[in-house]
């Protein structure tokens, strides 16, 4: 068996927590190749990299984890997350329990496809860029701006909005940015996009929560600037000229849990949620 493990040399200890996970996979027969996080995203030749691979074990926090899952879907590979960051939402390990690693081995755990969206930026109907989503995409009022005027678009309804900015989340996402501003926990096995306005400028503040079929987009309706995050990056600038259009990825992104994981037991392990 031959499994890839990816570290952010930034986290405290990872480099040491990587050395003693190659250890006890290697005791227990697996074949074990170490690269540091930032040599892996800015690796040329992912592919051969990832060959024959049977999964990635990622060490870090939440973000190394999504740009890690983001990565290797490409590749239909699923990762097993160690956290070595301060929450750790997404790790399946921690630090200290390094030993159910073994689970890989055993062939005893369970994989959870989770869901991604795209967004796409759209101007004067071309096609712009793209940005691939694990948790949310935002559109986001410009730093000068007081509000950002939006119109969310629903099929073949429209939803005016005067807010400070929009959360397109996945059911993995709706715990992360879209629940701190008050929208719904989601179960992340679940396929629906949850979308929240930031602070906006109504009595009306409530969650929608759709189906994947739905058309959605957005228009920034007056001359406003924006920006749209996607996990948190910025990735491209909008105005009033500009369109965002959501799409459910192709796609999922694996992750390797045990096989007695429980969603709402990291929830309330994570947020002390009682």
């Amino acid at each position: 068996m031959k499994l890839l493990i990816v570290y952010n040399a930034l986290k405290p200890d990872a480099d040491k927590i990587s050395l003693q996970s190659k250890d006890i996979l290697e005791n227990s027969g697996a074949k074990c190749n170490i690269i540091e996080f930032n040599d892996f995203i800015n690796f040329e030749n992912l592919e051969a990299l990832l060959n024959d691979v049977k999964a990635v074990i990622v060490i870090g926090g939440d973000g190394t984890i999504i740009k890690t899952a983001k990565l290797v879907a490409m590749f239909d590979l699923a990762v097993l997350s160690i956290n070595a960051g301060r929450i750790g939402y997404l790790a399946a390990i921690e630090n200290t329990h390094l030993e159910l690693l073994k689970l890989l081995i055993n062939d005893d755990y369970k994989i959870e496809n989770r869901m991604m969206i795209k967004a796409e930026k759209w101007q004067n109907g071309a096609l712009i860029d793209t940005a691939i989503c694990f948790n949310d995409a935002v559109v986001s009022k410009d730093a000068f701006s007081s509000v950002v005027d939006i119109d969310l678009n629903l099929d073949s309804d429209t939803v005016h909005y005067r807010a400070d900015g929009f959360i397109v989340a996945t059911p993995t996402g709706s715990t992360a940015y879209s629940m701190s501003a008050g929208g719904p926990i989601i179960d992340p096995t679940l396929e629906c996009i949850v979308l929240t306005p930031l602070c906006p400028y109504t009595l009306l503040n409530r969650s929608i929560v759709v189906n994947t079929k739905t058309d959605i987009s957005f228009n920034i309706t007056e001359k406003n600037k924006a920006s749209l995050f996607a996990d948190g990056q910025r990735v491209f600038d909008l105005d009033e000229n500009s369109t965002v259009k959501i799409k459910v990825c192709e796609t999922f992104a694996k992750f390797i849990r045990p096989q007695n994981a429980s969603v709402y037991k990291v929830l309330s392990e994570k947020t002390r949620f009682h």
